[in-house]
């Protein structure tokens, strides 16, 4: 599955949750894009380890911020990590997957680079 996620970040539902507080969701975005970004490093680690468990679980947890923001293909392919990790047979497929989000992941850095509110 080869994913371009085009202009896909939303965040409408986010601030709705936090009152539209911009001091907030600019945490929230520099937060979301560390962990995710570490996140992407831990899933690498775990395949080169081959603990697929934990590949799995990283999986799991990535996908709520994916989902809050409503990124359907970067939350797709964690689904399909996660379930690939529990399948042997499909182990093969989780590198490419890897770089696949990745590539989606970068895109949506760079998206929530260019709607951060500008500092005075």
């Amino acid at each position: 599955m080869k994913a371009d996620p085009g202009n896909i970040v939303k965040l409408d539902k986010l601030k709705q949750l936090i009152g539209n507080d911009e001091e907030v969701l600019e945490r929230y975005v520099g937060t979301f894009i560390q962990q995710n970004s570490e996140d992407i490093g831990r899933l690498r680690d775990q395949l080169e380890k081959k603990d697929w468990s934990f590949l799995k679980g990283i999986a799991h947890r990535m996908r709520s911020g994916f989902q809050l923001l409503e990124l359907t293909a970067a939350d797709d392919i964690c689904r399909e990590l996660e379930e690939n990790s529990m399948n042997q047979a499909f182990h093969q497929h989780i590198p490419e997957l890897i770089d696949q989000l990745d590539g989606i992941f970068q895109q949506i850095i760079q998206q929530l680079e260019n709607n951060r509110t500008p500092k005075d």
